[in-house]
């Protein structure tokens, strides 16, 4: 069986098999083998086996599927050690008995080698053939007078390469024949000492002196730690049986944003939602720690058995978590405990954060729920003025009504004033909070810190909910106004 190995991105290090139907690889969740990758399309290349030879096939990608670092029009084959790149994924192939051959990815440099140091003077020119090699001529006497001019040779005799001299050995004694010369220069280079040794010292005292003029040197910031990317996950769970065919799938974005789709032909509800804002830090932190709490990190990659008569089931997440992608499918085989919990966390927490409950209800249910929720939201956002809290819970009670009438088909005439007026509420409101917020600032700029915090007070009882990033944006300026404040 050919094997895919992930050379670099998120899942790196993981084997993938590459079954006989071969696999559709991709970052929706839709395909056989998804990767996180923003750089990849939905769809983006599909891996197949014929005549016992891999192809592989580019689906008319954006940033489009390279073999060996050459972009593939259409099709290629693939050979045993082949390197595959897809957006910032990249993966090498086996051969088709499973083993991965050197990839044929750019060799490593080899290491640099090092010229050895050589501290030698330059080598002299070389005397012509002719000249002959003169003696090295005597000291001279130590008598003033100068010696008879000695006749001039045919050319400077070679001399030997001598090493240069760094300063570290101490100079050769003078010749006993200078006479009182020696002493003259022993002392001077005594003196010139004497006095490098002081001017190092008054130069060190002068650098002393400044440094502490100017107060402790600043301490260089300690680099961070680049923040680990936030949760992301694709969970697929679909169920067909002769007599009806559900899905279920949910998908947070690398942006926060929750999307989820709901199939259910039996019931001829057909479902598609993603949320309005993104998840706070406070909700991706809650589904985080279910993942870690029911040990998504130890399960199995695969969970496969036999289908029951007239009967699929299949449950895949897919999960960037902690800065590592894995997958965990299970396949018309019994869950898991920790990933059937998981599992049903998961589906609470879709329904619930975008009111997809209302599927359980029948359409005269559902139309009475609408009706009492759209009453209340006329009335509160009627009472806006009497107090700060009513707009937000207006807002959200429009909203629920809408939610109510979201899967039916054909919507009643209800649901689109619900809508509206949903929108409309949640427009008032943040104008409201963008007016306090910009009073605070004003108020905070002329140092009147009372002004501030009256503004700031004023937009957390606007926004009463606690995990709404508003809420939390303002409760941290409250803090700071209110530390200066403490301050004076």
């Amino acid at each position: 069986m050919f094997k895919l190995r992930v050379e670099k991105g998120a899942d790196a290090g993981a084997v993938h098999d590459i079954p006989p139907e071969g696999l559709s690889v991709g970052r929706s969740s839709k395909n056989d083998l998804v990767f996180p990758d923003e750089l990849l399309s939905r769809r983006h290349c599909r891996l197949w086996i014929e005549d016992g030879s891999l192809f592989i096939a580019d689906l008319a990608t954006v940033n489009g599927t390279q073999v060996n670092g050459s972009n593939i029009t259409d099709s290629a084959a693939l050979a045993p050690g082949d390197v595959v790149t897809i957006g910032a994924t990249r993966f090498s192939v086996s051969d088709a008995d499973g083993a991965f051959p050197p990839s044929a990815a750019e060799p490593a440099p080899p290491p640099p080698q090092l010229a050895p140091i050589v501290f030698s003077a330059p080598p002299a020119e070389p005397a012509p053939a002719s000249a002959a090699p003169q003696p090295e001529p005597a000291a001279p006497p130590p008598e003033p007078a100068a010696p008879p001019p000695a006749p001039e040779p045919a050319a400077p005799p070679p001399e030997p390469a001598a090493p240069v001299d760094l300063g570290l050995r101490a100079a050769p004694a003078a010749a006993p024949s200078r006479g009182a010369a020696a002493p003259a220069r022993t002392s001077r280079t005594i003196v010139n000492a004497v006095l490098l040794a002081v001017a190092v010292v008054l130069l060190a005292a002068a650098a002393k002196l400044l440094l502490s003029s100017r107060g402790p040197a600043p301490v260089s910031p300690v680099p961070e730690r680049p923040p680990e990317p936030p949760l992301q996950f694709s969970y697929l769970k679909l169920r067909g049986t002769a007599d009806n065919v559900f899905r279920y799938e949910m998908d947070l974005s690398a942006d926060g944003f929750l999307t989820v789709s709901v199939d259910d032909l039996s019931q001829n509800r057909h479902l598609r939602k993603t949320a309005e804002e993104p998840l706070s830090e406070d909700a991706r932190a809650d589904l985080a720690r279910a993942f870690e709490q029911n040990n998504f990190a130890t399960l199995r990659n695969a969970y496969v058995g036999r289908p029951r008569r007239n009967e699929h089931a299949v449950t895949r997440v897919s999960a960037l978590l902690s800065g590592r992608a894995r997958t965990v499918a299970v396949e018309n085989f019994p869950e898991p405990d920790d990933f059937r919990l998981l599992c049903e966390h998961l589906e609470t927490f879709g329904l619930t954060e975008l009111g997809l409950w209302a599927a359980a209800y029948s359409r005269e249910e559902l139309v009475a729920r609408a009706e009492q929720e759209l009453e209340r939201a006329r009335r509160l956002h009627a009472e806006r003025d009497i107090r700060r809290g009513h707009l937000f819970e207006a807002v959200r009670a429009f909203r629920a009504a809408a939610a109510n009438l979201e899967t039916l088909d054909p919507k009643p005439e209800l649901y689109d004033e619900a809508v509206r007026l949903a929108a409309d509420s949640a427009r008032e409101l943040q104008e409201t909070v963008d007016r306090l917020n910009a009073d605070a600032d004003i108020a905070a700029n002329t140092r009147d810190w009372n002004a501030a915090a009256d503004a700031l007070r004023e937009l957390l009882e606007t926004v009463p909910d606690r995990a709404d990033d508003r809420y939390r944006a303002a409760f941290r300026k409250l803090r700071e106004i209110e530390a200066r404040m403490g301050g004076k």
